[in-house]
């Protein structure tokens, strides 16, 4: 069933105004970034009243841009059209809600750290994440914005299990990457890789964890008997055993081989994501 808007234009101007705020709040955190960057300062001394009272601001003000991000997640999930482009900014917009709370530790970190450590990082950093929930917000305030952009269940089931794919996909990847990143000791110095791997590897799993949970909670509302039909009960069988049993030959070969040496449980989470690549990619090529 659609979404009239032309009917129902509240639903526009709910979505225009909720994101119209959450943009006022993340520009009013980049503004007082740049006010904090230079009052905080070796030797600068305590904070003014009124500088004070901004900072004490900004807590509220991320809360606002999460509440947005999870009002704007609950229209693309109940919208998934089984596109990749859809499915890529469902997992921006989750990967953006998470790192929304890093942004109050980096905060608090800064506030701890400014008078004795260089935190010119950590700003770097905070700047960063608040220019892409910015990008985030702005898009999808101007999606809630169309017509036709987001309308309920527009395509259906098959639309849901190819999404789930996409994301599963591009956790897969995401997870490669972190695994390298963390080995590679440029983020962290390498008595730290493991667990650094370990946080990169669950940041990059939320996504999947998630559209999963929708999956089977819209089943479940649905009163579906099944989650997938024969067809996706087949192509999930032939990608789970594509999966499995060549991606170990492969890997455990190139171990024997030495061509590369990894610690255990690095080469458990590699495995395990080119796994979800190759599962989701066999899964998508056999529905494209």
């Amino acid at each position: 069933m659609k979404i009239n808007t032309a009917a129902n234009p509240a639903f526009n101007r709910r979505g225009a105004v909720f994101g119209a705020a959450a943009i006022a709040c993340l520009a009013y955190c980049l503004t007082v970034f740049f006010i904090l960057q230079k009052a905080l300062a070796p030797g600068s001394g305590d904070l003014s009243g009124a500088l004070q009272a901004a900072s004490l601001a900004l807590p509220p003000a991320l809360l606002a841009a999460g509440l947005f991000h999870v009002y704007l997640l609950a229209k693309l999930l109940k919208s998934l059209t089984g596109r990749f482009i859809n499915s890529l900014f469902v997992l921006l917009v989750i990967g953006s809600g998470i790192l929304l709370v890093s942004d109050i530790t980096l905060l608090s970190d800064i506030g701890k750290e400014y008078n004795r450590f260089d935190v010119s990082g950590q700003w770097a950093m905070l700047y960063a994440f608040t220019a892409f929930h910015l990008a985030v917000v702005i898009i999808g305030a101007a999606l809630l914005q169309k017509r036709k952009a987001l309308t309920a269940d527009s395509g259906g089931s098959e639309a849901v299990y190819i999404s789930v794919h996409h994301i599963a996909l591009i956790s897969g990847v995401l997870g490669v990457a972190g695994v390298f990143l963390a080995m590679s000791g440029a983020a962290v110095p390498l008595r730290y890789a493991a667990g650094f791997m370990v946080v990169l590897s669950v940041l990059a799993l939320i996504p999947l964890v998630l559209i999963l949970v929708y999956w089977r909670l819209r089943a479940k509302r649905k009163k579906e008997r099944t989650m997938m039909d024969e067809k996706q009960f087949s192509d999930t069988a032939i990608a789970a055993l594509l999966a499995a049993l060549p991606v170990y030959i492969l890997v455990c070969t190139l171990d024997l081989l030495s061509a590369f040496s990894l610690p255990a449980s690095f080469f458990i989470l590699l495995l395990f994501f080119i796994q979800l690549i190759v599962f989701s990619s066999v899964v998508l090529f056999k529905n494209r």
